[in-house]
């Protein structure tokens, strides 16, 4: 599967479509033996470019073994991939265990976006963590924006980056293309 994406990733790109691809790790795959080592030599075996590689691994994965994760995220940030925490404030990931692993990316889960704007709790915790997220110099991304005033008030909050049925529903390898050309001659107009 993962070959399969850095594959299709290459070919965007020589299509001239320089997207960035984010992969979900799974918690049985980040278990083995030579993780980092296997996921790292398929990316580069692909020839793309470590700037298009975001790897996710859930906030709940990280708090397992924390020691073996922590070897992880360092083995794929010293290959230059940057990382994703997903599902950021449903697991039990301590401050401190956060400042220490070299994440690039926090990723508000969509339970504390479903409430935004008006759930005071799902207010103070989405604010909290954006300005969490820029303190540490982290980008933040609200998983499961579905509508247009969940995405205005995300951005009146600092939240630069989303993902959710606002923006597309799930598409095909070769919808993504037509949408990337069709986006930038919406932009260029």
């Amino acid at each position: 599967m993962l070959d399969q994406a850095f594959r299709q990733t290459r070919a965007w790109h020589e299509a001239g479509v320089p997207l960035k691809v984010a992969v979900n790790l799974s918690a049985r795959q980040l278990w083995h033996s030579g993780v980092a080592d296997r996921i790292v030599e398929v990316i580069e075996r692909t020839g793309v470019d470590s700037r298009y590689v975001e790897l996710e691994i859930t906030e709940s994965v990280m708090g397992q073994d924390p020691q073996h994760m922590e070897s992880v995220v360092q083995s794929f940030h010293t290959a230059g991939y940057s990382i994703a925490l997903d599902d950021f404030g449903t697991g039990y990931s301590s401050l401190s265990r956060l400042k220490s692993l070299p994440i690039d990316t926090l990723k508000i889960d969509r339970s504390f976006v479903d409430g935004v704007p008006g759930d005071n709790d799902d207010d103070a915790i989405v604010v909290a963590t954006v300005q969490l997220a820029h303190s540490l110099g982290l980008r933040s991304l609200a998983e499961g924006i579905e509508t247009q005033a969940q995405c205005d008030w995300l951005r009146a909050q600092g939240c630069r980056y989303g993902q959710g049925f606002l923006f597309s529903k799930p598409v095909t390898a070769e919808e993504i293309a037509d949408l990337y050309f069709r986006e930038a001659l919406c932009r260029d107009a």
